[in-house]
């Protein structure tokens, strides 16, 4: 028995990766660096916020009414199904929070991602010191704050916001653990891991990234707890008690309510699409591949639509037989509109930092070659992690991605450190410092000029987020004079979340095919839509003359809502 763990423990020792060393405490440069980009992260994911993105988009009012829920209804759920859509509960209740301080408006939603966002900042940071040590960390920080991918879902009101701040403290936990062996970590490791299911969606694969991280630190912990059981059970069973304790709630709500855990899940996977399923997840595996460089997310709440960096890339198709009309299309890019389907948006980075990030992935992968338990740990989340968009439909999906965001400041942090020295010693430290100066002015000057400046310029931001639907509920709600009766079509209610929450305070508003609509009196105010909107039904409003209160305009042109007040007809002579 003694000679099986005597070969036990050697096999560990051979074959072990090695875990990170304790970064030592924070000094005054690390506080003072962490505190600027604090401010500075703050500042890209604060300012404007009411007015970029211009509207509220569909999933985000749904939030939203599902945070009136919460504030109004007694009970607490651990999911919600509003529009049939299963979601989980921890980001509503955190934007119950926002409405109860800043009312039913989009800057009051999308201000709890903002705070979500920039409280992401230290915990990356954490991550990287914990990961790397303090230059890794530094460096993470100069990539992870003005990072266009996380600065835009920092401004949406959309639950995948919190996966980065998750995935970043799991980390923290998970490399203390396996290298201390301290039971609080243990446990904290545990209870985050449980409350991370109630986030969203991919934290479940982020769950098994940290399993297989924890397999490979399986033989160090081994090595270096040999000969004290204690140091092993005590932290297992301290963390193994918290998640079961605080995964009982969700536990027992799965149980019940089955439809809870697939639900979502079975809206947007391609698994269960037989063949077709798994040929379309081939081509999401090249295009999710391809995203840094070539050709990203076409979807223009989630990035800058467009043709991709180059004409060849765009040739790269899901359907080789319609590479001449894509030929075709690639030869006028700078002209006018070039067709948009799955995965031809721009690269997630300008061109140098996305080679930059397949540079850090390789020294990653050589990393690991040296037995480097982080670099291990960076490539299992980045390659587990991208299936969350590759097994779903629309790849790559920039939003069901964002898990990655900390992986990938870490990556192009370990390509700095690896090719920083190389650059040192050739032509002198200065020269590197100032080459890392300009890459941090490039890098930080570009993400920042294509989301504030170029972004919002495309003409499908507008209609992306409901914008006419927003600028209406917002005029409405802001009216000092609202009329005792304001009637609506019953979709602008019901159907339309975006309306329905912004416009929630109007105390007078009414749907026009209610049960028992009111009848029309002077001063009564319809909103009247034109256009492709079916228009309102009235019972009774020929009997009327019509004053123009408010016309709403397009950006292409023309009114597509009238807000008219009812008068009493002149009697004819």
């Amino acid at each position: 028995m003694q000679g099986d763990t005597y070969s036990l423990i050697s096999m560990s020792q051979r074959y072990a990766l090695r875990l990170p060393e304790p970064p030592g405490p924070v000094s005054r440069w690390e506080w003072v660096l962490l505190g600027v980009a604090m401010l500075a992260g703050g500042i890209l994911r604060f300012a404007f916020l009411g007015s970029l993105p211009p509207g509220l988009w569909y999933d985000e009012a749904i939030n939203g009414l599902d945070a009136l829920t919460v504030l109004r209804e007694p009970g607490w759920p651990l999911f919600f199904t509003t529009q049939g859509h299963p979601r989980e509960a921890l980001y509503m209740y955190l934007e119950a929070l926002g409405v109860l301080v800043g009312g039913t408006s989009a800057p009051a939603l999308r201000g709890v991602s903002a705070l979500i966002g920039t409280l992401t900042i230290p915990a990356v940071w954490w991550m990287a010191r914990e990961l790397g040590g303090r230059r890794a960390a530094a460096l993470t920080l100069l990539f992870f704050v003005p990072m266009r991918w996380h600065v835009h879902f920092s401004r949406l009101a959309f639950r995948t916001i919190l996966s980065p701040l998750f995935c970043a403290l799991l980390t923290v936990f998970l490399v203390r653990t396996a290298r201390d062996k301290r039971v609080r970590d243990a446990v904290a490791l545990g209870a985050l891991g449980a409350l991370s299911l109630a986030t969203y969606l991919s934290m479940r694969l982020f769950l098994g990234i940290a399993v297989l991280g924890l397999l490979g630190a399986l033989p160090a912990i081994l090595t270096s707890a040999a000969g004290s059981r204690k140091h092993l059970l005590k932290p297992l069973a301290g963390g193994v008690l918290a998640f079961g304790v605080c995964f009982l709630p969700i536990g027992i709500d799965y149980a019940r309510n089955p439809e809870h855990f697939t639900g979502r899940q079975d809206e947007v996977s391609l698994l269960n699409q037989g063949l077709d399923g798994w040929a379309r997840i081939a081509y999401q595996m090249r295009d999710v591949v391809l995203m840094p460089v070539l050709r990203g997310d076409h979807e223009a709440k989630h990035n800058i639509p467009g043709p991709p960096r180059f004409a060849q890339a765009y040739l790269i198709s899901s359907d080789p037989a319609d590479s001449a009309a894509r030929w075709q299309d690639a030869a006028h890019l700078l002209g006018k509109k070039a067709p948009d389907p799955h995965g031809t948006g721009l690269p997630v980075f300008d061109l140098l930092t996305g080679l930059l990030f397949m540079a850090g992935f390789c020294f990653c992968v050589w990393r690991n070659s040296r037995r480097e338990w982080a670099a291990f740990f960076v490539i299992v989340w980045l390659v587990v992690g991208s299936l969350a968009s590759i097994f779903s439909f629309g790849a790559p999906n920039m939003l069901r991605l964002l898990l990655l965001t900390p992986a990938v400041a870490f990556a192009l942090a370990v390509a700095c450190e690896e090719i920083g020295p190389r650059i040192a010693r050739r032509w002198g430290t200065r020269m590197a410092a100032v080459l890392l100066a300009c890459l941090g002015v490039w890098y930080a000057g570009g993400e920042t000029w294509r989301y504030f400046a170029v972004w919002p310029r495309h003409p499908d931001v507008y209609w992306k987020f409901n914008t006419n639907f927003r600028e209406a509920a917002d005029w409405l709600a802001g009216e000092a004079d609202v009329p005792e009766t304001v009637v609506a079509p019953g979709y602008f209610l019901r159907d339309t979340p975006t309306f329905a929450f912004l416009a929630d305070g109007v105390q007078s508003l009414v749907a026009d095919d209610a049960e028992a609509p009111p009848p029309l009196h002077a001063g009564t105010w319809i909103l009247a839509p034109r256009g492709p909107f079916p228009p309102v039904r009235i019972e009774g409003s020929d009997q009327w003359e019509w004053r123009t209160v408010r016309a709403f305009e397009i950006p292409e042109g023309g009114v597509w809502l009238e807000v008219l007040e009812a008068k009493e007809k002149r009697p004819e002579r």
